[in-house]
């Protein structure tokens, strides 16, 4: 009994790993599950010139984090050999992070490049802080308190019960043409967009309301120049309400990327005049199995770095025909433990089904008996020599090479391409196919042998037909850890003992008789 549960508890430990690390490579990693499709990516790119007036530099420049929806694949600088670069992440708020270059003794104009790559990861709602919104220190002097204080006044709307009608409204107040007075000593002459939202976060901290002042912008189309939009984001970390200077929404849109999320400034440069940054922005649709690979690569992901992705191309296409090898033993099984089809041997007809996928079943089939019948006939006559068994071996495989050489050969004159794959069937499984096959035949007759071959060569066809399926290509080669639940599902059917189909249908006709006779 104790046994018997150890083998299910095997099984469960097998089915449960390939699974759980197949949801994780797609979930996490992003392995597309089905198919290979092509997928959006956006490579954003930042770049700073500016003219150094001091011995020490440092260059400080907000940049973009993953979204709830968007995500941060792959992150590269250019600089010259004197920087010192580094990431640095405000913890606990991530969402601040901020790339920094230190150098010493640069001189002439200097050019940064910060690039990074953006894909989707289809989230239909936008996360925008994980953890607790940071506090905004408010420095008012007086006047300018009661100018606050006058401008919250004159809103007629209750903060406490409607807070976006009262956000709203305070924006409108705020970004009017004409300021008046209180706005005017607020913000100055000539505020910009980003000023007067900043006014807004200063006001709704004296009311206790949270928010966090951002900038971004979405991601559509390849934009050589792309501006950033300051956008208020009012919330307490589990719903966010977004708003901008001119728009009644509350919503961005679905691939609105945040560039810089809270922190101080977008860019600051120490030791530096001149100082200009300018955004691009380039769309291009990538695989997104090679993508996933890369981001994974790029995040050192153990399930990928020690994987058959390490491996060198050469090899990978090698073992995307040998990972369709568990398929098909699965599928031998199958047919032969409970549909009952005979074959002639259990590898046989995998080998066969492998070859079809390189000749197309139809040629293969006839490639294949062409071969065996006249291995069959060669067989058949050695008989007659009373040979030794391994000598005979070896010269039927003699003879199976001679006649694949020949049928390459008349093929090739003939014109018909198809003929030139038959190096692909296994020659030592044909030959010992064509030993097994005539010794059946002198020992239970030509019709055993015909339900065996022609079972070997049904099971070959249905193995070719799953094997060749382009998705169970791709999920076989990109989840290499489902042979774990192939395995686990041939453990289980390797304990069943009962009917097989091919026996109900013979025992069907004693069931018929016995009612008959009731």
């Amino acid at each position: 009994m104790a046994s018997k549960y150890r083998f299910y508890i095997l099984v469960a430990i097998l089915a449960f790993t390939g699974i759980s690390l197949t949801i994780y490579k797609n979930k996490v990693l992003h392995f597309p599950l089905f198919t290979d499709k092509t997928i959006p990516v956006w490579t954003v790119e930042s770049h700073i010139s500016f003219q150094p007036t001091d011995k020490d530099v440092e260059v400080s420049l907000a940049i973009p984090g993953n979204q709830n929806n968007l995500a941060i694949a792959k992150e590269t600088q250019i600089s010259g050999k004197e920087y010192e670069f580094t990431i640095v992440e405000n913890v606990p708020h991530r969402e601040h992070r901020r790339a920094i270059w230190k150098a010493s003794g640069v001189e002439g104009k200097q050019d940064i490049l910060y690039r990074a790559s953006v894909y989707d990861v289809s989230q239909s709602e936008l996360e925008f802080y994980k953890a607790d919104v940071p506090d905004v220190s408010v420095e008012f002097n007086e006047e300018q308190l009661v100018a606050v204080n006058e401008i919250v006044k004159s809103i007629n709307v209750d903060p406490k019960k409607d807070e976006v009608a009262f956000i709203d409204a305070l924006l409108d107040v705020i970004s009017e043409p004409k300021l008046q007075s209180k706005v005017t000593l607020l913000l100055g002459s000539k505020p910009t967009k980003t000023k007067r939202l900043e006014l807004a976060q200063l006001i709704l901290a004296t009311l206790d309301i949270k928010s966090v002042l951002a900038k971004g912008f979405e991601l559509d189309k390849s934009k050589k120049k792309q501006k950033l939009t300051a956008v208020l984001c009012v919330g307490d970390g589990d719903k966010w309400r977004f708003f901008t200077l001119g728009s009644d929404s509350h919503k961005l849109p679905p691939r609105f990327l945040f560039w810089q999320r809270g922190g101080n400034s977008l860019l600051d440069v120490t030791g530096g005049k001149d100082v200009k940054i300018s955004i691009s922005v380039l769309k291009e649709n990538k695989l997104a199995g090679a993508f996933a690979v890369d981001t994974a690569s790029d995040k050192k992901s153990m399930l990928v770095n020690f994987s058959i992705y390490s491996l060198p191309i050469s090899q990978q296409s090698t073992f995307k025909k040998l990972l369709m090898v568990p398929l098909g033993a699965l599928i031998v099984v199958l047919l032969r433990n409970l549909v009952g089809i005979s074959t002639s041997g259990t590898f046989m007809p995998i080998l066969i089904a492998m070859a079809f996928l390189e000749t197309n079943v139809l040629p293969g089939i006839v490639i294949f008996l062409l071969i065996v019948s006249s291995g069959l006939a060669v067989r058949s006559y050695l008989t007659r020599l009373n040979l030794l068994l391994i000598p005979r071996i070896s010269a039927v495989l003699i003879v199976v090479v001679f006649i694949m050489a020949f049928l390459s050969v008349l093929s090739n004159k003939l014109g018909l391409r198809q003929g030139l794959t038959i190096t692909f069937f296994p020659m030592i499984v044909l030959s010992w196919t064509i030993e097994r096959l005539c010794v059946l035949w002198e020992e239970q007759g030509a019709k055993e042998v015909f339900v065996r071959g022609g079972g070997s060569l049904l099971v070959a066809v249905v193995a070719y037909s799953v094997m060749s399926n382009g998705t169970a290509r791709h999920m076989m080669f990109a989840f290499p850890e489902l042979m774990l639940t192939v395995l686990a599902i041939v453990l289980l059917l390797g304990r069943y003992s009962g009917y097989r189909l091919s026996e109900l249908i013979r025992f069907k006709a004693f069931d018929e008789g016995g009612s008959d006779n009731v």
